[in-house]
């Protein structure tokens, strides 16, 4: 299984910054405690209708792009909380980091993300969403960002992001 890099530190699932970090931040702990992850859902929904855009500076393996956005998200796997993605198959193990720049946070951006999809080639189908895969990723914001790393706040931008390929191997009966 491939290995997420931020800096000096790893992560197996995701590296995120904006509306994700905030709605971790935001989760009631007492809500936490009662309703389990549901709490992230009733976060979720009380932050999209906040969310402000930053401005962001990126490199990747096609290029720089600057522009606004309320949530990066750079993934080794293949969810979201606990919502599967339509990311590859292959997703542990391709090398590559799959990149989420949601531009603009309302209904429709969950409606997109939070739906029912089949694994592969996605294209989203609404503009304020851009998908992509890179090796590498520099992460650099007008004011440095609190940066969610597989449900832990403990990283800021700016980040320089890769994959450790193969990194991690599992032992596992035949299917």
């Amino acid at each position: 299984m491939d290995i997420g890099v931020a800096g000096e530190r790893v992560f197996t699932n995701f590296f995120g910054v904006g509306l994700i970090t905030e709605a971790s931040e935001n989760i009631n702990s007492d809500l936490k405690g009662t309703l389990g992850r549901l709490s992230y859902y009733i976060s979720t929904l009380q932050t999209v209708r906040s969310a402000e855009p930053f401005r962001y500076w990126m490199e990747s393996d096609d290029g720089i792009q600057e522009d606004e956005a309320v949530m990066i998200y750079v993934s080794n796997g293949r969810y979201l909380g606990t919502q599967a993605l339509p990311f590859t198959v292959d997703a542990l193990t391709d090398g590559k980091l799959d990149v989420l720049i949601i531009r603009e946070a309302g209904l429709p951006l969950l409606k997109e993300l939070l739906s029912r999809k089949e694994q592969g080639e996605w294209e989203p189908k609404n503009d304020s969403i851009q998908y992509f895969q890179s090796s590498t990723l520099t992460l650099k914001t007008e004011q440095p960002m609190k940066a969610d790393t597989d449900g832990e706040i403990y990283l800021e931008t700016p980040a320089k992001l890769s994959i450790r390929s193969e990194s991690l191997e599992f032992l596992t009966g035949e299917v």
